[in-house]
């Protein structure tokens, strides 16, 4: 499966109740989270806007989307990622 696959599978998941923290590695503005089985990594300014990663390895982070606090739910988009 090609990283543009593996990115539609993020499309609409809601941040609040389909992700599961891993709070003993998270800390301010990155944070952690399991879905599926994939590990992926948020990071969060402190206006509006989160930046998700999905981590394939301990050295690769390959962009996935973004989402915006002020939707609610909150929800990862992935379109807006698709040509990165």
């Amino acid at each position: 499966m090609n990283l543009s696959e593996k990115k539609k599978k993020f499309n609409g998941v809601k941040v609040a109740t389909d992700l599961k923290i891993i709070e003993e590695i998270s800390v301010y503005n990155y944070n952690y989270y399991s879905y599926e089985g994939s590990l992926i990594l948020g990071v969060s300014n402190d206006e509006d806007e989160t930046e998700w990663f999905l981590i394939s390895n301990s050295k690769r982070f390959d962009l996935i989307g973004y989402s915006y606090s002020s939707n609610r739910p909150e929800i990862i988009r992935v379109e807006e990622a698709m040509h990165t």
